[in-house]
């Protein structure tokens, strides 16, 4: 006859391999024996029962209560029970009758007594009941399988390697062949020799591969990653791996674009920086850089003067204000209407450090007068009369090798270093109604003196 397995099923309830067995009355003189079935308590494990036999009539009768209600609940038969459904059968099935039952795909032949029939046109389904107890080897087989792999323990990952990447690294690992570990969980840290805990994990999933990216570069990030199972049970770490975020080098700087992506956030830049992380330059987001107006999130910053070069544009590299007077004690009248030339060399002022030229570039010293008035006797006494006329001024410097002074420094070559620079002003003062002898005539100026790079060929 046809047969299909429908349930099979076992329950512990009930199932004990060791009894504590309590007779009748209360307190210290309440009989109780302790009773252990030493064969299925090493097959199935320890699992005690207190079972009360209140009509147990000595102590000799309650072992023997006790040791027939033992063999009973310490059989995995009696708690055992299979439904199958057969069809085809030409013989009258009944309750009590003993069948074999046999399935391919469970690997598993059995012999049961019908306890329950359930008889249709087509087919019957029989309940089947004291099962031999090996019949649990069957249904636990994968149970007993995983509880023998955690017993053992999770094994640590192995082929574990890490790339570097322009802001990051890459972390590969495997599980281990016939693992049960569902995932692998990465711990990164710049401590040589670290112990992992919760604030150095940096990725944890399934899968073989993870990616850990802003970190900082140049700093050697070293790694340790363990497995974990369904159950929360985790591996040992591995060995300690390292690798060098390297950032941006040949194989991104291709023909096309390279993106800065989430430009809104702080960090979001191109940055350049010394050996001691100070930087230098940046091109992204340069919100709260020195001298970035408030509002300002985006574009090129650095220090002009200190390697920031651009072509093209020219770049100040001194700025001193200084304030002189010329002065004219007449020795004989002049008339109105008549000219007196004066010329007047300021103080030299020396540089808070040397300039040199830089190559592509060429110096341009400038005197840009603020105020130049004419007095007459003492000094801040205007006359008005008196103003000065077809005047120039220009701003002078000198050579720091050969101690020269010249007004055009742009005529030099890159490399020439100077040191000290002055202003130097010369004119006519023009009187409208002249001067007696013994006054006095003078100019006061106030100039701002710059000294600024300009772009080899561009005009300034």
């Amino acid at each position: 006859m046809k047969a299909e397995l429908l349930t099979l099923t076992e329950t512990t309830d009930g199932f004990a391999t060791a009894i504590i067995a309590r007779g009748p009355g209360t307190g210290i003189n309440r009989w109780q024996v302790r009773l252990v079935n030493e064969a299925a308590a090493a097959e199935y494990g320890l699992r005690e029962a207190v079972v009360d036999f209140p009509n147990a009539l000595d102590a000799d009768h309650l072992r023997q209560l006790a040791e027939d209600h033992l063999a009973h609940v310490s059989d995995p038969a009696n708690f055992q029970e299979l439904t199958v459904r057969v069809s085809g059968h030409d013989r009258p099935l009944r309750i009590g009758q003993r069948v074999r039952v046999s399935d391919g795909e469970l690997g598993f032949t059995t012999t049961g007594t019908i306890t329950a029939l359930d008889v249709t046109e087509d087919a019957t389904t029989l309940t089947l009941g004291a099962l031999p107890a090996n019949l649990l080897d069957v249904v636990n087989r994968r149970e007993e399988e995983e509880r023998r792999q955690v017993a053992l323990g999770l094994p640590a990952p192995d082929q574990v390697d890490v790339q570097p990447t322009p802001t990051g690294i890459i972390v590969s690992a495997r599980a281990g062949v016939a693992s049960r570990a569902v995932g692998l969980e990465v711990h990164v840290s710049t401590v040589n020799g670290f112990t992992p805990d919760a604030s150095t994990r940096a990725a944890r999933g399934p899968g073989t591969r993870f990616v850990i990216d802003g970190l900082p570069i140049g700093v050697r990030q070293y790694v340790r990653v363990r497995a974990y199972d369904d159950r929360g049970n985790y591996s040992p770490f591995t060995q300690q791996v390292s690798a060098v975020p390297r950032g941006v080098g040949g194989p991104e700087l291709v023909a096309g674009t390279i993106e800065l992506t989430n430009a809104e956030r702080p960090q979001a830049a191109l940055s350049v920086k010394t050996t001691g992380g100070a930087e230098v330059l940046r091109l992204g987001n340069i919100t709260g850089k020195p001298g970035v107006p408030t509002g300002t999130q985006y574009g090129l910053w650095g220090v002009a003067g200190a390697g920031v070069f651009i072509e093209g544009m020219p770049r100040v590299v001194y700025t001193v204000n200084e304030e002189w007077a010329w002065s004219n004690i007449l020795a004989s009248p002049v008339a109105a209407n008549t000219a007196v030339s004066f010329t007047h060399t300021g103080p030299a002022i020396p540089l808070p450090s040397p300039v040199t030229v830089p190559d592509g570039y060429r110096l341009r010293a400038l005197a840009i007068p603020h105020t130049l008035w004419a007095t007459r006797g003492v000094p801040g006494n205007i006359a008005y009369d008196v103003f000065p006329s077809a005047w120039v001024l220009r701003a002078v410097v000198r050579r720091a090798g050969t101690g020269t002074w010249t007004l055009l420094p742009h005529l030099d070559a890159a490399g020439t270093t100077y040191d000290q620079v002055l202003a130097y002003g010369t004119g006519f003062l023009y009187c409208l109604t002249g001067a007696a002898t013994g006054q006095t005539l003078m100019v006061q100026a106030e100039v701002t003196i710059m000294l600024i790079l300009v772009p080899q060929g561009a005009s300034a």
